[in-house]
C-alpha cells in the first residue's frame, strides 16, 4: 500500500465526516483527517493522517443484539526531510488499533446460537524509513521497515472458550539501484533482507492439557536484477531479469496437548529458488502498448503447527508458478475510449492449500497441503467509455479456469480431486459502473451521479469431516452501489448521499458445514450520508 509523501512547498488540509446505518444492524460513525505542514520551506515537512470508524453489527447472538460491531482507529505519520537537492529521508510511523465484538458469522447472516460474544482484537504498528539519492546516471533506494502485530480473539468450542494469540514481528531492509539515464539501455539490481518471527499460543480449557505454543522464525535473502533494451526508436522493449531467493525457517514448539513442557520439536528446513522473468513490449503509438511476458514466482515452504503433525501432516513445500502472458492497452478516440486485455496461461507446481481439520475432540485447527500441479488459461478485458464531457461508463470481465491437473492426496484421502479448482478461487468476476458529473448554475458548484455493479461465482472450500474430505460451495454474489453528490466550487467541499449492497446481497462467501456454522457473509444495505472538506 503506498501513501502519500509530505509535500515541502504547500499547506494542506482535507477531512470527512460519515454516518450509515445497516439494514437490521447497527448505525456506522466514521471520521477522517489529513493535515500537510511544510515545516521548513522546500526542505522539510510532516503529513499526518487520523481516522476513526465506528462499524454498528447486524448478527444477533442470545446474550445480545449486533453482536459483531467493530471499532478501529488508525493515525500515520510522514517526516519528510530533503537533506540535499539528491538525498531525501522520509520517516514513518503507522498506528491502527481495532476491536469487534465478534466475527461476521452466521447461518443466515442474522443470528448466531453462540452464547458468548467472541471478541477479537488485531494491533499493528509500522515503522520505516526510506532514503533516495538521485544521481546522475543512477538512483538508489533504501527501504527500511519494521512491523509489530498482535492479534487476540476467543471462540466458543463445545463447553469451553478457547482463546487464541498470534504476536508478529518483522524486520525488512530493501535495497535498489536503477539506471536513468536517457539512453538505449537500463538496468536495476537490488537486495531484499527479511527477518520474520511469530509466537502463536492457543490455550482450550477441558479439551487439551496444556496450552499450545509454538515459535516460528524466517531469515530470508532475494537478489535481483534485471536488463532492458530500447530499439526501433524506444519503440520496442526488451526486458529480462532474474531473482534469487533463499529462505531459512525455524520452529519450536514450548508445550503440546499431551502436557510435555518442552515438547522438544524443532525444524529448520532450507527453501531456495532461481525465477527468471522475460518481457517484450511494443508501443505502435505514444496510447498503445502490446506486450508478451514469461515470468516465475516461488514461495517459501513453512511447518505445520505441532497439532497438525500430530495429526499426521507433513510440513509444506515450496510452490512455484509459472505464469505465460500476452496483451494490450490502449487508449483510442482521444480520451473518448481505455481499452486493457490479456489472456494467461499458468502453470503451479507443488501448489500450497489451506485447509479446516477437526480433530476428534471437536477442535478445528488450519493445517496446509502441497497439491502436485494446477494449470488453466484465463483472461482480463476491461473498457472504459467517455462519450460527452462528465459521463463516464464501462465494466470488465475476469475469467480464470485454474484446476488441479491430478487429485490431491494426503494420508490416502482425495483432498482435491482432479479438474476440481484451488480453495477459496472464483471463476470469473465481472463488474460495470457508470458515472455522470454536471455543472449546478453559475457558480462553480457540480453534482456527480454514480452507480457500479460487481459479481462473483461461487467458491469452494475443502475440509475434512471424521477423515471423509468435504467440499461445500459458497453462493455467486452481486453487490450494487449509487451515490450522489453535490460539490462545491474548486471541489473544496462536497456532500455525498450513497447505498452500499443496494439489494441486500446476503449470501455467503464459502459455507461452512460443520457446527457450529461460521459462515461468513457480507454487510447487509448500508445507506448513508458522506461530508468532504479542504482547505
Amino acid at each position: 500500500m503506498l501513501t502519500a509523501d509530505p509535500d515541502y512547498a504547500s499547506f494542506d488540509l482535507k477531512a470527512r465526516v460519515g454516518v450509515s446505518s445497516t439494514d437490521h444492524g447497527g448505525e456506522n460513525y466514521r471520521g477522517d483527517v489529513a493535515v500537510n505542514v511544510p515545516l521548513v520551506n522546500d526542505r522539510v515537512a510532516l503529513r499526518a493522517v487520523g481516522s476513526y470508524q465506528d462499524f454498528g453489527g447486524w448478527i444477533d447472538r442470545p446474550i445480545g443484539k449486533d453482536a459483531n460491531d467493530e471499532i478501529t482507529k488508525a493515525l500515520r505519520v510522514k517526516l519528510g526531510a530533503q537533506m540535499t537537492d539528491n538525498l531525501e529521508a522520509v520517516a514513518s510511523v503507522w498506528l491502527s488499533r481495532s476491536r469487534a465484538g465478534a466475527p461476521p458469522y452466521s447461518p443466515d447472516n442474522r443470528s448466531v446460537n453462540v452464547a458468548i460474544n467472541e471478541p477479537v482484537e488485531t494491533d499493528f504498528t509500522l515503522y520505516g524509513l526510506k532514503l533516495t539519492y538521485s544521481g546522475s546516471r543512477f538512483d538508489v533506494t533504501s527501504a527500511t521497515g519494521f512491523l509489530d502485530f498482535y492479534n487476540n480473539g476467543y471462540v466458543q468450542v463445545g463447553s469451553s472458550v478457547q482463546q487464541t494469540w498470534l504476536k508478529s514481528e518483522v524486520f525488512s531492509q530493501e535495497v535498489n539501484i536503477q539506471s536513468n539515464s536517457a539512453g538505449s539501455w537500463r538496468w536495476g539490481v537490488g537486495a531484499i533482507y527479511r527477518d520474520a518471527y511469530d509466537r502463536l499460543y492457543a490455550n482450550i480449557p477441558k479439551l487439551i492439557v496444556a496450552p499450545l505454543e509454538t515459535d516460528n522464525k524466517s531469515r530470508s535473502i532475494a537478489l535481483f536484477a534485471d536488463v532492458t533494451k530500447l530499439l526501433l526508436d524506444q519503440r520496442l522493449e526488451l526486458t529480462a531479469g532474474l531473482r534469487y531467493f533463499h529462505d531459512s525457517v525455524h520452529s519450536k514448539e514450548y508445550s503440546n496437548t499431551a502436557g510435555t513442557k518442552p515438547a522438544g520439536l524443532f525444524a529448520t528446513p532450507e527453501f531456495q529458488a532461481w525465477t527468471p522473468r522475460v518481457l517484450i513490449s511494443f508501443h505502435p503509438t505514444k496510447r498503445m502498448t502490446l506486450y508478451s511476458s514469461y515470468s516465475q514466482g516461488f514461495r517459501s515452504g513453512f511447518n505445520q503447527n505441532p497439532t497438525v503433525i500430530a495429526f499426521g501432516l507433513p510440513p509444506v513445500r515450496p510452490d512455484k508458478l509459472s505464469n505465460y502472458e500476452i496483451g494490450f492497452k490502449a487508449d483510442g478516440l482521444g480520451d473518448i475510449l481505455s481499452l486493457d486485455a490479456a489472456v494467461y496461461y499458468i502453470d503451479w507446481r507443488d501448489v500450497q492449500q489451506s485447509l479446516t481439520l477437526p480433530l476428534p475432540n471437536g477442535v478445528r485447527i488450519s493445517a496446509g497441503v502441497n497439491g502436485q500441479s494446477a494449470s488453466g488459461f484465463g483472461y482480463d478485458i476491461s473498457a472504459t467509455l467517455r462519450p460527452v464531457p462528465g459521463l463516464s461508463i464501462g465494466g470488465g470481465l475476469s475469467v480464470n479456469d485454474l484446476t488441479f491437473d491430478a487429485d490431491v492426496i494426503s494420508g490416502g484421502i482425495v483432498l482435491f480431486p482432479k479438474g476440481s479448482r484451488l480453495n477459496a478461487s472464483a471463476k470469473a468476476t465481472s463488474n460495470a459502473f457508470g458515472s455522470y458529473r454536471f455543472g449546478l448554475g453559475d457558480n462553480g458548484m457540480s453534482a456527480e451521479i454514480a452507480a457500479s455493479i460487481n459479481h462473483s461465482t461461487p467458491l469452494r472450500l475443502a475440509t475434512l469431516s471424521g477423515g471423509v474430505p468435504l467440499r461445500t460451495v459458497g453462493d455467486s454474489l452481486t453487490f450494487a452501489r449509487a451515490s450522489l453528490a453535490v460539490n462545491g466550487a474548486d471541489d473544496r467541499w462536497s456532500v455525498m448521499v450513497f447505498a452500499d449492497n443496494l439489494t441486500n446481497e446476503d449470501g455467503a462467501f464459502t459455507i461452512d458445514a460443520l457446527p457450529p456454522n461460521r459462515t461468513i457473509h457480507a454487510r447487509p444495505r448500508t445507506i448513508g450520508v458522506q461530508a468532504d472538506f479542504k482547505l
